[in-house]
């Protein structure tokens, strides 16, 4: 089985060659995306993973990464993007894009393997999420954008019982959470969701924030509140903020 890194600094690769050996792959090093095609074409279904560096000649690295996702026997390979660039707004459009990790240069040899082997083993394990919200609209829209990103949405609930009931048969890695529900609202589910797992991460969402439902969703330990209406951007950054 190989990794692939596609870096126009061959330093990079020489670096962490030894790393990836000892994680059990074999590297393969490549300077451009160009080069990158051929090498896909010829062991794709043996790459595990692909090291992705921004800043390239030619076909920009993000710009490639955009092109792979949208081919089929390429778009479940792992990307992480190995790049200098470290605002926030650079994180979002990768994950945006499709990365599955990212790394700033200069980066730490135990981080990289760490992500590695995170992205190889969630290929075989896509992060699971719950969407718990009365609206056919926000439902529909929330699985696309889930599913352009590559997460599996395990369960759909239109109020707060059913969300407690689905979670502790489905155990999610996170959840988006509507608050103003019938039969139970989405601060109420919160409450009965931390009696069954303490750490579990959940994003509320809502048409109306005021000061004292943010206050609320802090002392319940929520990753994140995002108000209606909601865009993918919105979406992509409190996924990367919440399962970071």
């Amino acid at each position: 089985m190989y990794v692939l890194i596609v870096d126009d600094m061959p330093l990079i690769g020489r670096m962490i060659e030894k790393e990836i050996n000892a994680l059990g792959y074999k590297l393969i090093m490549v300077s451009n995306v160009q080069d990158a095609m051929i090498q896909l074409s010829a062991y794709g279904q043996h790459i595990e993973c692909i090291l992705l560096d921004w800043h390239l000649p030619g076909v920009n690295g993000i710009d490639w990464l955009r092109h792979i996702k949208g081919i089929e026997n390429y778009a479940k390979i792992p990307v992480v993007m190995l790049t200098s660039n470290s605002t926030k707004q650079h994180i979002v459009q990768a994950f945006a894009t499709g990365c599955e990790q990212y790394l700033i240069k200069p980066f730490n040899m135990d981080d990289l393997k760490l992500k590695v082997s995170e992205v190889i083993n969630n290929r075989r394990r896509k992060k699971q999420i719950m969407i718990v919200d009365d609206s056919n609209v926000v439902l529909l829209m929330l699985k696309q954008m889930l599913k352009k990103q590559g997460y599996d949405v395990c369960a759909i609930a239109r109020n707060g019982v059913e969300a407690i009931q689905m979670f502790a048969e489905t155990k999610p890695d996170l959840i988006f959470m509507d608050v103003n529900m019938p039969e139970m609202d989405g601060m109420t589910a919160v409450r009965g969701m931390r009696e069954i797992q303490k750490n579990v991460r959940i994003i509320l969402i809502s048409g109306q924030i005021t000061p004292e439902r943010v206050a609320e969703a802090r002392e319940l330990g929520v990753n994140a509140f995002l108000k209606k209406p909601f865009d993918e951007t919105m979406i992509y950054s409190s996924l990367v903020d919440a399962l970071s």
